[in-house]
């Protein structure tokens, strides 16, 4: 992933969702565009990127192509990250898969706070189901001593998996990594959808902070009604 500083907790996910409207002597889309040129997770975080080579057609159209991978980011839909920085990671095999990454940080040095996922699923797990059950065995290796609760939820591709884990907080490598947790001091929740579309599992990831007095439904419908937002700004490519 791109940037050439190391990464510190998050913070949180705090716009309202507010409709954009499409102008070219408007604001740009969303701050920067930018391509992971190095990141590490083992030892000293890194996270280092170079500036995306179509930026400008990002922040004007408000659309930018992930690659080859038949998905785009609308930039239209996501509002709350106008003053974001979004960074691109394309086929990284890290994980012994094909992942590509479209990835949100505040300023582009970290902590990544909001993840859109496209794996390519071996043709072993090409089956919704299967894939699913793989999806909640290898998060519940993530979560450490953290507890992560499943249920059945929508997405713009169909019906999915839904994930959600009090505490969780944004990294370098979020949100693919070993899960990391809120200080007492600054209380926050993550929110994860999987939905698995032809041959490819899709994330939807983000965190957000858990504000005093808020109790645990309250905080939880309010991470759902952020996500049916964040979900709307990736679309396929060819939406045949």
């Amino acid at each position: 992933m791109n940037r050439s500083r190391n990464c510190l907790l998050c913070l949180a996910l705090g716009a309202a969702w507010l409709p954009i409207a499409a102008s070219a002597d408007e604001t740009p889309a969303i701050h920067n565009v930018v391509t992971v040129t190095e990141q590490r997770c083992q030892g000293p975080a890194i996270l280092q990127w170079a500036v995306h080579p179509r930026r400008r057609q990002a922040q004007e159209s408000g659309s930018l192509a992930l690659g080859d991978t038949g998905y785009r980011v609308d930039l239209s839909a996501l509002a709350p990250f106008r003053e974001w920085t979004l960074m691109e990671r394309l086929h990284d095999g890290s994980r012994g898969v094909d992942d590509s990454y479209a990835l949100f940080s505040r300023d582009g040095s970290g902590p990544i706070e909001a993840a859109y996922v496209i794996t390519r699923l071996p043709e072993d797990l090409r089956d919704n189901e299967l894939a699913l059950r793989q999806v909640v065995a290898i998060q519940q290796g993530n979560t450490g001593d953290g507890k992560a609760s499943f249920i059945e939820a929508d997405t713009p591709f169909g019906r999915g998996l839904e994930m959600v884990v009090g505490g969780r907080v944004g990294s370098t490598c979020y949100p693919t990594a070993r899960f990391l947790y809120a200080t007492a001091e600054a209380p926050s929740i993550g929110i994860s959808r999987f939905v698995v579309r032809n041959d490819d599992l899709i994330e939807y990831s983000l965190v957000m902070s858990w504000p005093d007095g808020v109790g645990q439904g309250a905080i939880i419908e309010q991470a759902q009604r952020r996500m049916d937002g964040f979900q709307r700004g990736l679309a396929a490519a060819d939406p045949r």
